[in-house]
């Protein structure tokens, strides 16, 4: 624990954040230019997400990048941020974390909407230095095409210069000289030593690496995508930041658009705040996202609102952040950072079973390059997902397979996938705006909103005994004895103060007034 909090003090300290955010195509092709600095915090509350986004870049002369930034839903806002949100949110992390370490040493602890066939353009707005317009991807083709003309009415061109010498002998493309070095009779033998070489070769912005990349985003559901066309004067410059709020199922950035478009060859260094609820123990190295999670930090209610107001509102209570980091080739940063709350993986899924679970759990492993298929995530589970699933299972092997004795997956999201992935995840139950209060005493044979509700809470506490049964809004026996557990798990808030040992399955007073509270 110790070595923990002092390395994540250490990064903290050093102001440096997220080196790439978003697909980015820069023109003109000649002009050189260096992301310094791209700045992210991302807030989600179970419901509505805030991503905060800022660039320093610095030119070799005047030049315009096109910032791609795909969404899971249509921003209800973007506006224009701050910067000294990113320098408050370093310097109460860095108080809190030396907080936390002298504690362990001294304790030992604009345009309307535009339908067309294939997208529709939902929001354009000039918001200082951006040139923003969000667009609803329909048909693929449509938007590529799209991309074009959109790229000749700003006078981009859609062509560029590589150098071949900043490819890896691995990959190095049609057009270069690929050599290894002379002991090799291939360049597979080589293991790793080589070179590209040939001076330079054309190459199209729109490549096939983008188009698959937008695809998996398609099949994901995520269709919104947003053009922000940032110009660049010679020399470095800050570019204010963008808010974008946004309704999400997870606590979601993306990531692998950088790895599909032309800055995919670039080392970069990649920093994200994200802002919860809460979030569980699990470190998150399951998912092999190929960074680092830092240590959870508590911050109050007040604390975000010296960080920011909107972020601020998105929550009732204190709440808690991680750093994440990345440091690698884009192109080698294969999906994007989605987290899931634990208590989602509540049931059994097979062959036939129906429901968001299942789409969630295929928007998992599309998200994981596990799903060979055209189709997209469709809540049934047939074929398609139970191969996917099986690979998967192989993927984690160790996590999920071995305990079982088993080497080839099974297709069946059965006891030890589930537990993987509530292992696996780093969101603990997370507290959703409440949408009702328990005002009537509840008991067997009664129905309603207040019930069904009730049944998700005792799901998400474990102690609902029948996973196959979802939330109805019956109370029935599963209920009831799911009701007794509860007030047993909670006796000093609910049975004591009314002289109770045992739970009763009657939701009265104190149960209520625990529930509500």
């Amino acid at each position: 624990m110790k070595l923990k909090i002092i390395l994540l003090f250490s990064f903290l300290i050093i102001p440096c954040f997220v080196f790439a955010d978003g697909g980015m195509m820069i023109w003109p092709p000649d002009v050189y230019l260096d992301q310094s600095a791209q700045n992210a915090i991302v807030a989600w509350n179970g419901e509505e997400e805030i991503i905060i986004l800022s660039n320093d870049i610095k030119g070799s002369a005047s030049s315009t990048a096109l910032r791609m930034v795909p969404l899971p839903s249509n921003p209800t806002e973007i506006k224009q941020g701050s910067f000294e949100s990113f320098e408050k949110i370093v310097e109460i992390m860095n108080k809190k974390i030396e907080e936390v370490r002298d504690s362990w040493q001294t304790t030992g602890e604009g345009h309307k909407n535009v339908p067309a066939p294939g997208i529709e353009i939902t929001f354009h707005k000039i918001i200082g230095a951006h040139d923003v317009t969000v667009v609803k991807i329909n048909n693929l083709d449509y938007f590529l095409n799209w991309v074009k003309g959109f790229a000749k009415d700003k006078g981009f061109s859609l062509t560029y210069e590589s150098e071949c010498g900043k490819y890896h002998y691995s990959t190095c493309p049609e057009g270069c000289v690929r050599k290894c070095i002379p002991s090799c009779l291939t360049c597979e033998d080589c293991g790793g030593p080589g070179s590209c070489s040939g001076g330079k070769i054309t190459k199209h912005k729109i490549s096939s690496e983008f188009r698959a990349g937008v695809d998996s985003y398609l099949k994901r559901d995520i269709r919104y995508f947003v053009f922000d066309v940032i110009s660049s004067k010679q020399g470095e410059e800050s570019i204010k930041p963008l808010i974008y709020r946004f309704n999400s199922d997870s606590l979601y950035y993306p990531i692998s658009i950088s790895g599909a478009s032309e800055i995919s060859e670039s080392r970069a260094k990649i920093r994200v705040f994200l802002i919860a609820d809460s979030f569980s123990e699990a470190d998150g190295s399951y998912w092999k996202f190929g960074g680092h999670f830092g240590y959870p930090v508590s911050l109050t209610k007040q604390e975000l609102e010296e960080i920011n107001e909107d972020i601020a509102n998105l929550f009732s209570q204190d709440v808690e952040v991680r750093t994440f980091d990345y440091y690698g080739l884009l192109k080698n940063a294969k999906k994007d950072l989605v987290l899931f709350p634990a208590s989602l993986w509540q049931r059994n899924l097979g062959l036939g079973s129906r429901g968001e679970d299942v789409k969630t759990l295929q928007k998992v492993l599309i998200n994981e390059g596990v799903w060979d298929s055209e189709v997209e995530a469709t809540g049934y589970f047939g074929i398609i997902t139970q191969k996917a699933l099986s690979q998967f299972q192989e993927k984690y092997k160790y996590q999920i397979l071995k305990p079982m004795g088993l080497e080839k997956g099974t297709g069946y999201f059965g006891k030890e996938t589930k537990e993987f992935f509530e292992k696996a995840s780093l969101l603990s139950v997370v507290a959703k705006k409440q949408i009702l209060v328990w005002s009537r005493n509840l008991s067997l044979g009664m129905r309603g909103e207040d019930v069904e509700e009730l049944q998700r809470v005792l799901i998400a506490e474990k102690v609902w005994q029948r996973p196959d049964v979802e939330a109805t809004g019956y109370f029935g026996l599963i209920t009831n004895q799911a009701v007794i557990k509860f007030q047993e798990k909670h006796s000093s808030e609910i049975l004591e103060s009314v002289g109770l040992k045992k739970g009763t399955g009657f939701v009265g007073a104190s149960t209520r007034s625990y529930l509500n509270k």
